[in-house]
């Protein structure tokens, strides 16, 4: 599992040092590195979401602790409420469902833009994100 994240953030470096916009929702944002997270505000699931639906030490690290060590400023709305954070070229999310706000709130041409799917958030409901 560790090899997909390294991929997805050699793929996010190249992405974002390119101009590119680069956007992850859920549990998506763990696959960010520190060179695009540093200094930014992030949305993603969280420590309460995860003790909610019984995964706290079932996933095998916590989101919001994750993303503040790699240097985020992790921004948190409500439990399961959705919740869009835009800094500059990265687009971030916290949702319950399907993450329609991510999509809406990137900029009008869709070049260099990575939005990752983050499959399994909402396999409770039968949903694959």
């Amino acid at each position: 599992m560790e090899t997909i994240w390294l991929v997805l953030m050699v793929v996010d470096i190249d992405v974002y040092a390119r101009g590119g916009v680069v956007g992850a929702v859920c549990h998506g944002p763990a696959g960010l590195p520190a060179a695009v997270l540093a200094g930014r505000e992030v949305a993603g699931f969280t420590d309460e979401e995860e003790a909610a639906v019984g995964l706290t030490g079932v996933v095998p690290f916590s989101l919001q602790q994750r993303l503040t060590e790699r240097g985020a400023l992790v921004r948190t709305a409500p439990a399961f409420q959705a919740q869009v954070v835009r800094d500059g070229r990265l687009v971030t999310g916290q949702r319950r469902g399907r993450p329609r706000g991510p999509r809406r709130a990137r900029p009008g041409r869709a070049d260099g833009v990575v939005l990752r799917k983050d499959v399994g958030c909402n396999r409770q409901n039968g949903d694959d994100g």
